[in-house]
């Protein structure tokens, strides 16, 4: 039997040959979804692979980056590329972490070891500094590490904080001397800034100290002054010097301490007094607690706890901006993922800046800061 389908079927007849080509044909992926603003940076590594304790340290080196938890788990990546799990020679923890000329050092939270790490041939160079430590135990740790003049300077301390040291090598980073002579009893540096002539470094509790050129001890910089707290006196306290410096930054002419408590500080490099940051409209926005620092391309970012979004100056124009766009957020699952709000550490690459914050690793690209 022959049909004949008149000119009223057409439109169902297009409809159903329509319909079995689209069937037919691949259907196109959807445009990946950039958003703007910070991101999670852990890329193939999952909460069980940086443990409980998130991640607390975050270095670059060339095109690598090298994160540590809080436990010493450490980590080693390449931007758009997954995550891989490094173990350190004696496979202890890792305490500290600081990246030179291409190479990261990483320092041990067993026995006081330091290591020298390249991650682009994965290969590790054992420092010997135990030798040159007294007494050093399973309990010595690698507290902090930083370079001046060509020589590394490395701090110490135990778990129990019942015993300091440091150490400064020599150019070959195979000889080491002690280097905390001219600093009170128990205190080390904890941070450190290269002023070329000058070494500062910021003390738990007693402030910023100086090792000059041609010295061979610490002395006491010019601090910031400070008013204590006044414990129930009628009389104010007399002014000190602030005693509880976390980080440092030098960019445009000027010097920027980080503070427990106090927030930021800067001086001019030319001179010594130092002035407190007092934003008027940006003041709720700054971190109580600066415990991280960094100048990348023109720009400083400080970052640290009771605000722990990383600020952004522009030392050209004076500008401040906070760069809080998705800190913290997953967009994906419209969730916060950080577990507390605290940065502790921040690096970058040539264009993406890498926090540690809140237990997790974020990252925001240059194009997307504001």
């Amino acid at each position: 039997m022959k049909i004949h389908l008149s000119w009223q079927h057409l439109p169902l007849v297009i409809f159903i040959l329509l319909g079995s080509c689209s069937e037919a044909s691949p259907t196109k992926p959807a445009p990946k979804v950039v958003h703007p603003g910070w991101r999670i940076a852990e890329i193939g590594m999952t909460r069980a692979d940086h443990d409980s304790a998130g991640i607390a340290e975050v270095v670059v080196a060339g095109d690598w980056i090298l994160a540590a938890t809080n436990k010493g788990v450490l980590f080693a990546g390449q931007e758009g590329h997954g995550w891989t799990r490094v173990s350190l020679p004696d496979s202890s923890p890792a305490s500290a972490l600081f990246a030179w000329n291409g190479t990261v050092y990483v320092g041990s939270r067993f026995n006081g070891k330091l290591f020298a790490y390249t991650p682009a041939t994965d290969k590790w160079k054992d420092l010997r500094t135990e030798s040159s430590v007294p007494n050093a135990s399973k309990q010595t740790k690698v507290q902090r590490i930083s370079a001046w003049r060509g020589n590394l300077y490395v701090s110490f301390r135990t778990v129990g904080d019942t015993f300091g040291m440091g150490l400064r090598s020599d150019a070959s980073l195979a000889t080491w001397s002690p280097m905390l002579q001219g600093l009170p009893p128990y205190e080390i540096p904890i941070a450190f800034l290269d002023l070329d002539s000058v070494l500062l470094a910021a003390t738990y509790e007693k402030g910023i100290y100086q090792w000059k050129l041609g010295d061979s001890t610490w002395t006491k910089a010019v601090n910031p002054q400070w008013q204590p707290p006044n414990s129930g006196s009628t009389q104010k306290p007399p002014m000190k010097d602030n005693p509880f410096p976390r980080s440092f930054a030098r960019i445009g002419g000027k010097i920027w301490a980080g503070y427990y408590v106090d927030g930021l500080q800067f001086r001019n490099i030319a001179d010594s007094t130092w002035q407190a940051f007092l934003p008027d409209s940006f003041a709720s926005k700054v971190p109580r607690d600066i415990f991280s620092m960094l100048t990348w391309r023109g720009r400083l970012f400080a970052a640290g706890r009771y605000h722990s979004v990383p600020l952004m100056h522009d030392p050209t124009t004076g500008s401040w901006k906070t760069t809080d766009v998705n800190f913290c957020y997953d967009i994906y699952h419209e969730k916060s993922v950080c577990d507390y709000y605290t940065t502790w550490s921040m690096a970058a690459t040539s264009d993406t800046l890498y926090a540690a914050s809140g237990g997790v690793l974020l990252k925001i690209g240059w194009t997307d800061l504001p």
